[in-house]
């Protein structure tokens, strides 16, 4: 018998990131990118994580969340 994956008493979070990665990456939302860089899923999905942070800074710098992704992702830890 083949094993599900995920298992069914995994957590959200895991749920959630594997039904992202089933996603072509061209549908892909920015928190949808945000979820799976964060859970350092998809390394490859920083260049377009920061197209859309260039795209968006502007309307982002009223309240958003790209920048500090962004930073928590390329410099390095203290």
């Amino acid at each position: 018998m083949l094993a599900t994956w995920p298992p069914q008493d995994t957590t959200s979070l895991v749920k959630a990131v594997h039904e992202l990665r089933r996603r072509p990456v061209g549908v892909l939302r920015p928190d949808d990118l945000a979820r799976l860089i964060t859970q350092d899923v998809g390394p490859w999905l920083l260049p377009l994580a920061v197209r859309i942070l260039g795209d968006t800074a502007p309307a982002q710098a009223a309240g958003g969340s790209y920048d500090d992704l962004l930073s928590s992702r390329t410099w390095p830890a203290s």
